[in-house]
């Protein structure tokens, strides 16, 4: 059956089964129902019913990247040889904050295998 013939099946004066049950039945999202009918959702809308909901948004929230004061510089910084990491501006800027570097072997991938478990 079509999402369109299933959509014609629902009867919204149904007073024992509501949409949302037909719906459910009829295996067909509720959105799928409301969204040819043109219903505005926007995004107030939305924040209002998840707060009814009492549900949260998994997407990162304002300032996430931001460092807390409860996080702590690590003591010890893996690294490969790239340049990235073997310039004096990156070095200097771990030994002024007081954090050792560990620097793979050419070629070494699995030297870091420790520290990563750690």
């Amino acid at each position: 059956m079509s999402v369109a013939e299933k959509i014609k099946c629902i009867d919204p004066k149904d007073s024992a089964l509501s949409i949302s049950r037909q719906c459910d039945l009829l295996g067909l999202p509720r959105s799928s129902y409301y969204r040819p009918m043109g219903f505005p959702v926007n995004r107030k809308r939305v924040q209002r019913l998840m707060r009814l909901m009492e549900i949260e948004s998994v997407a990162p929230h304002p300032n996430t990247s931001r460092p807390r004061k409860e996080h702590k510089s690590p003591e010890i910084f893996n690294t490969d040889q790239g340049s990235q990491y073997t310039g004096n501006a990156f070095t200097e800027a771990l030994k002024g904050s007081g954090i050792k570097i560990s620097m793979d072997g050419k070629g070494r991938c699995m030297d870091n295998i420790f520290i990563e478990r750690l």
